[in-house]
């Protein structure tokens, strides 16, 4: 799911990307751009998000606390 941010005049717009379990992550920037990591979570925070059949069991309060690092590294 792509999330574009509001643009202003002339500002560089952050554009967030959520991938699901399962999901390809393949990040992309035109010539002259760069991508930056800012939050990267295995787990869950919310059930709005990557939950196709709605359940309300999941928990919400898993994370992994290393996976931004892991991330950058790749």
């Amino acid at each position: 799911m792509e999330i574009p941010g509001k643009a202003g005049k002339g500002d560089d717009v952050p554009i967030q990307k959520i991938f699901c379990e399962g999901e390809e992550a393949n990040l992309e920037c035109p010539i002259g751009r760069y991508i930056a990591i800012r939050l990267a979570n295995y787990g869950r925070f919310t059930l709005g998000l990557c939950n196709p059949s709605h359940r309300t069991d999941l928990s919400t309060t898993c994370q992994n606390d290393r996976t931004l690092a892991i991330m950058k590294l790749r």
